[in-house]
């Protein structure tokens, strides 16, 4: 992830029991300001969680993204978006690939 010339490492960790699902995120250099929310519709997973990044004056934003699996379930990616003070003009559309740690 990255919040104007910083860029930062993030991990998501999803666990699941029958259509529910579990989620925790931590993102190097940033707080997360409440728990991770999420839902899932079918192949997709929806995240989002608020963030505050005290490298850039404590600027707060919300970090949104819907994701699905791809690759036989080795890449989580989709498309998200940064809304508040740490995205330029308070919006920034987002990328998200996530790779699924060897042996999981």
């Amino acid at each position: 992830m990255r919040v104007g010339d910083a860029r930062f490492g993030m991990r998501l960790k999803f666990t699941t029991s029958g259509d529910s699902v579990g989620e925790t995120a931590s993102v190097d250099s940033v707080q997360l300001t409440s728990p991770v929310t999420g839902r899932r519709s079918g192949t997709d997973v929806t995240i989002s969680f608020p963030f505050v990044y005290p490298g850039k004056n404590n600027c707060t934003a919300n970090l949104s993204a819907t994701l699905q699996l791809w690759n036989y379930g080795t890449l989580l990616e989709g498309p998200g978006k940064i809304d508040g003070t740490c995205a330029s003009n308070g919006h920034q559309e987002a990328a998200f690939v996530f790779r699924r740690p060897a042996g999981n």
